[in-house]
């Protein structure tokens, strides 16, 4: 559940769109952009990149993997659109 090929949860904290990246992608980066759409009526990309220290991500994997924790637990809260 925590290796490099495993996926990783992101929000936005714009659009809110909620997306994964595979963890050894996000070790090798500082940043990722947001694949979301801020208007559904015309497409309009989310402007917003990402960014964070690799280190820090690291450290967040190794705690979450010690303590059991499922990096999902807050994200995909979000209602469905109909």
């Amino acid at each position: 559940m925590y290796e490099d090929q495993d996926p990783w949860p992101l929000k936005c904290p714009e659009c809110g769109e909620e997306f994964t990246k595979e963890i050894g992608w996000l070790k090798a980066h500082t940043e990722v952009r947001c694949p979301g759409v801020l208007n559904p009526l015309g497409p309009i990309p989310c402007p917003v990149t990402i960014r964070y220290r690799a280190e820090q991500f690291c450290l967040e994997v190794a705690e979450a993997k010690a303590r059991g924790i499922d990096p999902f637990r807050h994200l995909w809260t979000r209602k469905q659109r109909p």
